[in-house]
């Protein structure tokens, strides 16, 4: 029986003849074609930039035509505009993962090179500080993979969902997904002992395994004493930041394991905690529309209104300050020496493009590194509250992806949602190192990383850690790794 509806010719199907083509699929576009087109025009690559762009249609290089984009997301439809892009992200990740593992890293600058740089502070041409930059630079550049052997993981473990290092890097706070919705916490300390990478993971089995969205080490007895969790709600339980002690992971307190510090009963979409010595005991959650400073010891509750979520948080530490992002896009500074305003939220420091999703302040505390949904990454100077250095390759669509600045190796560092982990010079926003993901871009979850000036202590080699599905890797400055 046939179908009352019209069909596009194989003939038309192919980029020959243009202005044909393009009318002939526009008349016989059916419904189904039309909803797809709703999804927006997929990007092309750079070999199919002389085939026109068919609405409702893919062309695909290879076969030199045209396929129909079918609606929806789910797995009965192969077209779909997502799938393709995972397709063109997987194929570009192989690529890179071929580059890395055949040739040496491109230098950022072939005019500088190791043994120039050495020549030149030899007779007094190159100053400390920019030797020292340079040399890191370098080194970055050439970093060689080495994979790192855990002793200690269970086999349940789906993959990790994140790592969070100690500011010594000698710890690391593990979290492994376990399926939908639940994950397993644990503590990883490192040893890089005769050139081998090896870490002893201490899993916590006496407190729940729900997600986590957010976390950091708090130095409330001790330094990096405990773990600050902002934990995820399920069902009848809504979600809560709950503090932790560290030595709950470690088998050798068994009998004098403390118990849980404080929970926070409220919604968190991220949490922060305060290194300033005026407020040592202090953390901040941010919370839908408002951001909640709360201190451990006596219990007592700041409230600062926002006009929308709460996304990404930081402390200063010279000062008792507390930086602010917001879904909206809007970054606030607090003095937590003043009452919140009861009238409303104050007006903000400046606005990004779109969602915050990280906020890091440098040591000078004049300059804030913001990231955003739109994948930008930009320093901020705040008295003159403009961007005075942007990052660019950066990509991100809808995800809340943290940027990582590590002054003492003067780099930023970051992971896209196409899950390459992209080093930047902090100082001219140069793009010094890409690395491609050792797991395929299908996996849930972008790869979680740590990029230190003393992996696995203060005799630890500079260096960066890479977790990945059930891979924890390193990139090391040592030429044996």
């Amino acid at each position: 029986m046939k179908s009352g509806r019209k069909r596009v010719p194989a003939s038309c199907l192919r980029p020959g003849g243009q202005n044909q083509s393009v009318q002939r699929a526009r008349e016989g576009s059916t419904d189904e074609a039309a909803d797809a087109a709703l999804d927006g025009p997929l990007e092309q690559s750079t070999d199919t930039q002389d085939a026109p762009d068919l609405p409702g249609f893919y062309y695909d290089p290879e076969r030199n035509r045209y396929f129909r984009l079918l609606p929806g997301h789910n797995n009965f439809n192969p077209l779909t505009n997502s799938s393709l892009r995972r397709q063109q992200q997987e194929k570009d990740r192989l690529k890179m993962v071929e580059e890395d593992n055949r040739c040496s890293p491109k230098v950022p600058d072939s005019r500088c090179t190791v043994s120039r740089l050495v020549e030149r502070r030899r007779v007094g041409l190159q100053g400390p500080q920019s030797y020292c930059r340079l040399m890191h630079e370098l080194k970055i550049s050439g970093m060689r993979k080495q994979s790192v052997e855990i002793t200690g993981a269970e086999s349940d473990a789906v993959a990790f969902k994140l790592i969070k290092a100690d500011s010594r890097c000698e710890r690391l706070f593990a979290l492994y997904d376990l399926g939908p919705g639940f994950c397993k916490y644990g503590l990883m300390t490192l040893d890089w002992q005769n050139g081998s990478a090896q870490a002893q993971l201490w899993y916590n089995h006496y407190f729940t395994n729900r997600m986590v969205k957010s976390v950091c080490w708090a130095s409330l007895t001790g330094q990096d004493s405990h773990l600050l969790l902002s934990l995820m709600g399920y069902v009848d339980t809504s979600g809560c930041v709950s503090l932790l002690p560290a030595s709950l992971f470690l088998p050798d307190d068994h009998e004098k394991r403390p118990g849980q510090v404080y929970n926070f009963k409220q919604m968190a979409f991220t949490c922060a905690w305060s290194r300033c010595p005026q407020i040592d005991c202090s953390f901040s959650a941010g919370c839908p529309r408002k951001a909640v400073v709360m201190d451990v010891v006596t219990t007592q509750q700041q409230h600062f209104h926002t006009l929308s979520d709460v996304l990404a948080q930081c402390f200063a530490t010279q000062a008792p300050l507390l930086y602010s992002g917001s879904r909206s896009g809007e970054v606030w500074s607090w003095d937590l020496r003043q009452r919140a305003p009861r009238l409303g939220p104050k007006p903000s420091l400046f606005r990004l493009s779109s969602a915050a999703t990280s906020l890091s302040l440098l040591s000078d505390e004049n300059y804030l590194v913001a990231a955003d949904m739109a994948g930008k990454i930009n320093l901020w100077d705040m008295r003159a509250q403009r961007t005075v250095q942007n990052f660019e390759g950066h990509q991100n669509k809808h995800y809340i992806l943290p940027v990582h600045v590590e002054e003492a190796l003067g780099t930023v560092v970051a992971v896209g949602q196409d899950y390459v982990t992209r080093i930047w010079s902090l100082r001219n926003g140069r793009l010094l190192r890409s690395v491609p993901s050792p797991v395929p871009v299908s996996c849930e979850g972008v790869p979680s990383v740590v990029l230190s000036p003393h992996l696995g202590g203060t005799r630890g080699e500079p260096g960066l850690l890479m977790a990945a599905g059930k891979q924890l890797l390193r990139y090391s400055y040592s030429e044996r790794a």
